[in-house]
């Protein structure tokens, strides 16, 4: 598998909402954003699709490319890894804060659908 670093361009990065047909767009990403950055250390399935809203440089790493860098410059790989590493870690992060959010949604709903239920 691969990724890819947004050079010059813009991507919506969408994700199927699972009891719901359609996808929501959960970013869009520019200059400097990678995508696919999951895809490149493990073979699991893409967990959101990315398209492109213009034209679109980017600069492309694969699998391969990676373990080949690894043993020819561990110094680079090093600090790319620990860029990929961040760059999930905030990902992680922000995911965190919106589930945290959502349960104080969902908490507020249900105490107005159990208040109305005992009117």
């Amino acid at each position: 598998d691969f990724m890819m670093l947004v050079v010059e361009g813009e991507v919506m990065v969408e994700n199927d909402v699972a009891p719901i047909s359609d996808s929501i767009v959960t970013a869009i990403i520019g200059p400097g954003h990678l995508v696919g950055e999951m895809g490149v250390l493990d073979a699991a399935p893409r967990s959101a699709t990315c398209t492109a809203n213009v034209d679109l440089v980017v600069a492309v790493l694969s699998r391969a490319a990676l373990l080949k860098l690894i043993t020819a410059n561990p110094p680079v790989a090093a600090r790319l890894m620990l860029a990929i590493s961040k760059r999930l870690s905030d990902r992680l992060r922000e995911a965190n804060r919106k589930i945290k959010t959502l349960g104080g949604v969902t908490r507020a709903l249900q105490q107005e659908l159990d208040a109305a239920h005992k009117e």
